[in-house]
């Protein structure tokens, strides 16, 4: 298992694009906290790519599903890259007892994050 990796992308559109490897982990979620919140102060719409996550455990996905409610709140966009679920992430959420495509009712019933949902 490699270090975690969190970098953020700024794109042509305006948008943020955030590509987080490695393993999230208790260790690394406030990075990962404040890489999500800079993000939304900074952009309408922020795009996770989890191409390269390894692993990862409760707190940094209550970070992600964090950032989630928030974008909802502040009317921002919130989405990970189509396609771009890792194993780890999706069987952590079937790990824990979530149907996949799971609606969160946060964020207007849309599919969660933690169950392999896609926005």
């Amino acid at each position: 298992m490699s270090d975690y990796t969190i970098a953020r992308n700024s794109n042509a559109d305006g948008s943020i694009t955030l590509v987080l490897g490695g393993a999230l982990t208790i260790e690394t979620s406030g990075e990962l906290l404040k890489a999500l919140a800079e993000s939304l102060d900074g952009s309408q719409q922020v795009m996770l790519n989890l191409r390269a996550v390894e692993s990862i455990d409760m707190t940094s996905m209550q970070v992600i599903c964090s950032g989630c409610k928030t974008a909802a709140k502040m009317g921002r966009g919130y989405e990970c890259e189509p396609d771009a679920m890792p194993g780890c992430m999706l069987s952590f959420g079937s790990s824990i007892g979530g149907p996949q495509g799971l609606p969160c009712g946060q964020n207007d019933n849309k599919p969660c994050i933690w169950y392999g949902g896609i926005r």
